[in-house]
């Protein structure tokens, strides 16, 4: 494989992957800095990348009839994954002492960080796959040792900042008695991500003693272990950086930004440009956005402007913008559509990606030629 191959361009990659984490960052710093520019950049943020993000799904998926009989199998039964949050909308409206809203806004936490750290661990397999055969034993083993390191570091992390974060801690209100057990599993998973950490890093040596390439090995460790654990426990200790904070959306508003700023960026990077290599019918205007990204991409943002800035909107739980209370019936409806939107693109995104069983996929990735 070409030293070459890339996404869209060897710089293009650099640029969004590894300049993308790099202003996620300076953006958190930002905030910290200067609390009262966080919702305007949450804002920008939600409506520029991630309304986006969601809605180039769709490019790799309903909107392109050639993929109907390739995607056959997941059609029929994706839109079961509105399902959910309709039930528990119905169930916080019906029996409101279930909690069903709170027990929903728990999964979703939980799968989006799952969807986030699959993306990564995508992004990393392809650049290895970019920077070397894989028809080497070697290098096999050492890519697939280099990602699941990283992910088990990651989700440690994750553990380590539920448990330990005091805003996390505060909505609990488990009472002082609880503190000790929560301070004693707050060190395990911190000690689970230093020593997962440190087996990543161990890799580094892997790859020079086998003239491997360290981009990907780079990737992992700046553009999502440093900065996705920055996010978490670092940006995540500080929170509510808002200092109006009402609600778990708000509290927690510039981890979002982060973690969501990198990963909008890189998605949207993937799909414009696996999107572009695909085979279209001449004329169509399927094949003219595929050859416009930018125009592509603008048009996007000026559809999440208008619906997902509505849904948003409606949820009654970000500052600037509420047009309804949060306990409201029209605001946990739209904060149920809201989170099926997002299950059904977990769900579709786990079926669209499955690179070893597409050959067409690879070539679209940069893979593969021909």
């Amino acid at each position: 494989m070409s030293e070459r191959a890339a996404l869209g361009s060897p710089a293009l990659d650099d640029v969004v992957l590894f300049g993308g984490a790099a202003s996620a960052l300076s953006l958190g710093v930002i905030c910290w800095r200067w609390p009262a520019a966080l919702p305007w950049l949450f804002w920008t943020w939600l409506l520029l990348i991630d309304g986006p993000h969601l809605l180039a799904t769709g490019l790799r998926s309903w909107a392109d009839p050639s993929r109907g009989a390739e995607d056959a199998a997941w059609r029929r039964w994706a839109w079961l994954a509105f399902a959910l949050p309709l039930l528990a909308w119905l169930s916080a409206r019906l029996v409101p002492q279930a909690r069903g809203m709170d027990l929903l806004l728990a999964l979703a936490v939980v799968l989006s960080w799952h969807h986030q750290l699959r993306q990564n661990e995508g992004i990393m397999a392809i650049l290895q796959a970019q920077s070397q055969s894989q028809s080497i034993a070697a290098a096999r083993a050492i890519a697939l040792a280099e990602r699941r390191w990283m992910v088990a570091w990651l989700w440690a992390a994750f553990v380590a900042s539920a448990l330990w974060t005091p805003a996390n801690r505060a909505q609990w209100q488990l009472g002082a008695e609880a503190t000790p057990l929560l301070d004693a599993a707050s060190c395990i998973a911190l000690a689970l991500m230093a020593a997962c950490c440190v087996m990543y890093l161990a890799q580094a040596r892997q790859r020079v003693r086998n003239g491997l390439s360290l981009r990907p090995w780079c990737f992992g460790l700046m553009a999502s272990g440093a900065l996705l654990t920055l996010a978490v426990l670092l940006f995540g200790w500080a929170e509510p950086m808002y200092a109006q904070a009402r609600s778990s959306e708000q509290m927690f508003m510039a981890v979002t930004l982060i973690v969501g700023w990198s990963h909008g960026t890189q998605y949207l990077l993937v799909v414009l440009a696996s999107h572009r290599r695909r085979v279209h019918r001449a004329g169509s205007w399927l094949a003219a956005s595929a050859q416009r990204p930018l125009l592509t991409l603008a048009a996007l943002a000026a559809l999440s402007i208008v619906a997902y800035g509505a849904i948003n909107a409606a949820k009654g739980t970000l500052p600037l913008l509420q047009w309804a209370e949060a306990s409201s019936a029209l605001a946990q409806a739209a904060m149920a559509l809201y989170w099926a939107v997002f299950f059904h693109h977990y769900v579709v995104d786990r079926y669209i990606w499955r690179v070893g069983a597409s050959p067409l996929l690879r070539r679209e990735l940069g893979l593969a030629h021909g």
